[in-house]
């Protein structure tokens, strides 16, 4: 059995990143920024270079790596990520 709170994190593709970088690629302004700092003690980001479902696969294959056995248990799986806003990446684009 997996303990609850096996967490597979990727530090070789997840990067963190100063909230003050970004105000340019993010729109996040300062003032904005003031309160993530000052409320939520938050300085920096994890960034992800490739878009949602890379980053499940990827932590999915972490997860079967180090867990060779994994495939004969039963039970459930939960993958959560934190973000600052909802994305809707399990729906298939409309195309």
């Amino acid at each position: 059995m997996l303990p609850l709170n096996d967490l597979c994190w990727l530090p070789d593709r997840i990067s963190l990143r100063p909230l003050s970088t970004l105000e340019s690629s993010h729109n996040l302004k300062t003032g904005a920024r003031k309160v993530l700092e000052r409320y939520y003690s938050l300085n920096s980001v994890g960034m992800f270079t490739g878009n949602h479902t890379q980053m499940l696969q990827e932590t999915l294959s972490a997860l079967v790596g180090a867990n060779k056995n994994i495939t004969h248990m039963q039970g459930y799986l939960i993958y959560a990520k934190t973000q600052t806003h909802n994305t809707f990446f399990e729906t298939p684009l409309a195309r």
